[in-house]
C-alpha cells in the first residue's frame, strides 16, 4: 500500500493498495485505526479514496494510520498485509473578525 499524505481539514487523499500473488480478485479489509472498510472483489492496483478527512484538535495535526490487516483470495488464502500508510491532516488556518486586528 502506497500513498503517504500531508492534507489540510476537509481535504481527501488516494491510497493504492497493490496485491501480488494469489487469484484476484480480492477481498481487502483496510483499517484507518478506528474503522474497518471492506473492499469486495477488487484488483490489483486498487485506488482507494479515503472522502473527506477531519482534523481533531488539541494539536495542529492529526495521523490517521492505514493498514491491511487482511486479505483474502478468490480461492480463499488469506493473507496480512505488509505495510502502513500515514496520512498527516492540518488544522486550517483560523481567521475571522476575531482573529484579525486591522493596522490602525
Amino acid at each position: 500500500m502506497s500513498g503517504s499524505a500531508t492534507i489540510c481539514d476537509g481535504d481527501s487523499t488516494t491510497l493504492t493498495i497493490t496485491i501480488s500473488g494469489g487469484t484476484s480478485p480480492y477481498n481487502v479489509i483496510l483499517n484507518d485505526g478506528t474503522s474497518n472498510y471492506n473492499l469486495n472483489n477488487i484488483t490489483s492496483p486498487y485506488l482507494y479514496n479515503t472522502g473527506a478527512l477531519n482534523w481533531v484538535g488539541p494539536s495542529s495535526q492529526r495521523t490517521i494510520t492505514y493498514s491491511i490487516p487482511t486479505v483474502t483470495t478468490s480461492d480463499g488464502c488469506v493473507n496480512a498485509g505488509s505495510n502502513t500508510v500515514n496520512v498527516n491532516v492540518y488544522k486550517l488556518p483560523d481567521t475571522g473578525p476575531f482573529y484579525h486586528k486591522p493596522n490602525k
